[in-house]
């Protein structure tokens, strides 16, 4: 279907488990859905679809600049089966992947391949939060490059107040 002469192949495989981040959908009740986050990037300035493999029902989308805002497209069963398939122009651009489920709380390995005129590269994107005190409305501060005590001091959030989510099993974070 996709594969002619001069279409070059790049894929990248990831998993929906009940460690991967959540949210809850605009308009939609109070349930969870898990997603997965990816940059990429493409060699040459060209037209891209991108294709899943996955065995349960997604719902896809492509942002130009984060997760929440300039959306592209989206598309749940554009491909074959449930699958997406989505066909954008990256003018030398970064677009962000998100790949989600269309019911919540499924789970399952994909498989994202993305045909086009050049390789893409996939770049995993971490969720950063801060930290702010209800006391006084300060953002808590990695003190000692992280190696001190967690002190609500910023002003602002910089470097030191953003901290990584790690989800955990059994419903638990660290940061």
């Amino acid at each position: 279907m996709f594969c002619s002469l001069g279409v070059i192949k790049s894929s990248y495989s990831s998993a929906l488990t009940p460690n991967s981040n959540t949210f809850l959908r605009p308009g939609g009740s109070a349930v969870t859905y898990y997603f997965v986050v990816n940059q990429v990037t493409a060699s040459t300035s060209d037209s891209y679809t991108f294709v899943a493999d996955i065995g349960i029902d997604t719902y896809d989308c492509l942002n130009r600049s984060n997760p929440s805002s300039k959306l592209i497209a989206c598309n749940d069963n554009g491909a074959s089966g449930r699958n997406f398939m989505l066909e954008t122009l990256m003018a030398g651009q970064t677009v962000i992947l998100v790949v989600t489920t269309f019911s919540a709380l499924e789970t399952a390995p994909f498989n994202v391949t993305v045909y086009g005129p050049g390789s893409v590269t996939f770049t995993g994107i971490t969720m950063a939060i801060a930290l702010k005190s209800m006391s006084d409305g300060k953002f808590v501060t990695a003190e000692d490059a992280g190696n001190g005590p967690l002190i609500a001091r910023g002003d602002v959030i910089n470097g030191w107040e953003r901290f990584e989510l790690i989800r955990l099993d059994g419903g638990k974070i660290a940061l």
